[in-house]
Parts: structure tokens; C-alpha cells; sequence
């Protein structure tokens, strides 16, 4: 398998590997990177995770069945938080995909990954109404290089839809000037602003587009 990732430009030729991690698992990472297109942060937080699969279930994937699967998720599920078996349950489905792409496991393993049920009203609200908003919005103070700040984040996230993780990793060089109408009496709102390029995996999203509007 190394040999072929290899010559297929996956696994670098003179990379060595970590201590203690086994080969299927630097491999997976580096088909997540190549890809998938994925942050380190994420892989810091899936990595973990498919080891302890790997380390319940063996190093050999061509030994894996649907049984030991269900019973690694459904045993880490009664003793974990919602967040973490959230995570587990999508870092295990995607090594999964990773294997099956290799021709390591059959890819009906895949499907074999049990859902984990939620409930509504279980959790924070998914989203705030307009008007919690607004108020969110209106207090923050301008006047001040702090509020200045967090007005111009709260207006990223709210009207945009933006992650944390797209805000946080935002620079100027992002924001298209020359696209950019001249604001009105020396101000301009976040709809003034040119579009910048918002990545997720490895898409590049022109935002606001033509349609939103200019209020």
C-alpha cells in the first residue's frame, strides 16, 4: 500500500513516520489532506480519534466487519459527550471512505457507522432570531477599536454566514478593493465591502454575491 501511495504522489517517498503511528493512519492523513482539502485543526481532532479505532479494531482493515464497527461506536457512545461521538462518528465514517477508496475494506463498512440520535431543544438553539440579533449588532460600540472589532465579527458571522475559523483566519489581502464602490459619507457596511474568498475544503466562495442585498 505505501509503495502505491507513493508512486501515486500521496505519501511522500522520504517521509518517515511518527513514532508510534501506525502506517494506515499517516496514510489516511495524507489522502485527507491531498484529497479532502482539510485544516490541520482538523485532522488534530480526527486523528485521535481513528486511532483508538485502530487500536480497538486492529491494524488490518481487511478484518474489519460491520459488527465490530456498530459495537466500537455504540461502546464509546455510553460514556461520551454529544460533541465527541459527533466527532468520532464522522472521523471513523471518513476513514472508512479513505479504506474503501484504497481497496483496503469493502465499502459497506461505511454504511455500518450508526447514526447517533439527537433530540431538539436538547442543545444551544442552532440559530438566533433577527431581532437577537440586532441587539447583538447594536451592542457593540463602534467609537472603540475593541467594538469596532467585534461589530465588524458579529456582521461577518451574522450576515455572511461565516465560521469562526473563516473570520478568524480572514486578512486584508482576502478583501477585493478594486471591486469595491466607494462608500457613501465615509462610511461603508459589510455590503460595501468587495467580495473575498471564503474556503471551505477547497472551494472559494465569492462573497456577498450579486443577489444579496445592499441594505
Amino acid at each position: 500500500m505505501l509503495a502505491h501511495l507513493q508512486r501515486v504522489d500521496i505519501a511522500a517517498r522520504s517521509a518517515t513516520r511518527s513514532k508510534n503511528v501506525p502506517p494506515v493512519i499517516e496514510h489516511f492523513s495524507a489522502w485527507f489532506r491531498r484529497h479532502r482539502g482539510v485544516q490541520e485543526s482538523t485532522l488534530v481532532t480526527y486523528v485521535p480519534l481513528v486511532r483508538e479505532f485502530v487500536a480497538a479494531l486492529g491494524d488490518n482493515p481487511a478484518a474489519y466487519d460491520a459488527a465490530q464497527v456498530r459495537a466500537f461506536i455504540l461502546a464509546q457512545a455510553s460514556h461520551s459527550g454529544r460533541s465527541r461521538i459527533k466527532s468520532l462518528v464522522n472521523a471513523v465514517r471518513m476513514f472508512l471512505r479513505f479504506l474503501a477508496v484504497v481497496g483496503a475494506c469493502s465499502a459497506d463498512l461505511v454504511a455500518a457507522v450508526p447514526r447517533i440520535a439527537q433530540w431538539k431543544l436538547a442543545a444551544l438553539p442552532r440559530y438566533l432570531e433577527a431581532a437577537d440579533v440586532e441587539r447583538l449588532v447594536a451592542g457593540c460600540t463602534p467609537k472603540t477599536s475593541a467594538g469596532a472589532r467585534d461589530r465588524a465579527v458579529v456582521l461577518l458571522l451574522a450576515r455572511l454566514g461565516l465560521r469562526a475559523g473563516d473570520v478568524r483566519n480572514l486578512r486584508l489581502s482576502d478583501i477585493d478593493w478594486a471591486a469595491t464602490p466607494r462608500p457613501r459619507h465615509g462610511q461603508g457596511s459589510l455590503r460595501d465591502m468587495a467580495a473575498f474568498a471564503s474556503g471551505r475544503g477547497r472551494r472559494h466562495l465569492a462573497l456577498p454575491d450579486a443577489a444579496s442585498p445592499r441594505d
